[in-house]
């Protein structure tokens, strides 16, 4: 039987998609530099993937030691990668034009588009509904889409974290400076991932009784200036579900490279 816990069962089924390491928590590790979090998480970043289906940020290798987002917290004589060209970094908006979901997950999109609300705002929403027979499924909506970044010359990245994986993995468990215990294998470089400012997650399992799941998720917001969003999701069944407010810098995938000491 699929493993029960949300983040196992989300990732499980949405790696397979192809889009990346599929984050159930995605949001930016907010115990870290204000840089940092209203960045997210970004090509070179080096991190742990932790226990709850998200991303422990370390450092990123691109940014000097002192930058705001790094902060001063990196290995001992850290020298950052220097990119061997002026673009090495393809940006794609709007890189998402459906929703993500497992395997055999139908959808239908209920309304889009602009309307008014009786203070005459001009809002703009979407509407889907979700349902499949599976046993499980797993889905990531999209109101929004996504842009995007991946880092182009990984092959830059991987002599730079193979030259330096040693030190880092010192500096992660050394009891001197992190203490972290982390085990061989566990560090990870991110070369590229999708950023959204919205997003909702869904992970379920159908009850034995039952011989279809079905799931709804709205997002309806403020169009233009200042937002004043509303995410819902609607279940016919218990089911794990998240989801987050427009916000700068939110990741749905991640494209990490594990590097080992």
């Amino acid at each position: 039987m699929m493993e029960q816990r949300p983040h196992v069962l989300y990732i499980t089924h949405l790696i397979r998609k192809g889009h990346g390491y599929p984050f159930w928590y995605p949001e930016p590790d907010s115990s870290r530099s204000a840089a940092y979090t209203e960045r997210g998480v970004h090509p070179g970043d080096v991190g742990i993937l932790n226990d709850i289906g998200g991303f422990n940020y370390l450092f990123n290798i691109f940014c000097d030691a002192d930058d705001p987002v790094n902060n001063g917290n990196v290995p001992p004589d850290f020298q950052p990668l220097r990119p061997p060209n002026s673009e090495p970094l393809l940006i794609m908006p709007g890189c998402y034009r459906d929703n993500i979901t497992s395997v055999d997950v139908n959808y239908t999109e209920i309304s889009a588009g602009m309307s008014a609300d009786a203070t005459g705002l001009a809002r703009a929403g979407a509407s889907f509904e979700f349902s499949t027979t599976k046993e499980s499924a797993a889905i990531l909506c999209l109101p929004n889409s996504a842009t995007k970044h991946e880092y182009l010359n990984k092959g830059s990245i991987k002599e730079y974290a193979t030259a330096n994986s040693a030190a880092w993995y010192n500096y992660v468990n050394g009891p001197q400076y992190l203490a972290r215990d982390a085990p061989n294998g566990s560090l990870y470089v991110v070369t590229g991932c999708d950023i959204t400012d919205s997003w909702g997650t869904a992970a379920v399992r159908k009850p034995s009784h039952s011989r279809s799941l079905c799931l709804s998720f709205t997002a309806a917001g403020v169009a233009g200036g200042e937002h004043a969003t509303l995410i819902l999701w609607i279940a016919r069944i218990s089911a794990f579900l998240r989801a987050v407010l427009p916000y700068p810098s939110r990741m749905a995938f991640s494209n990490p490279m594990g590097r080992q000491s």
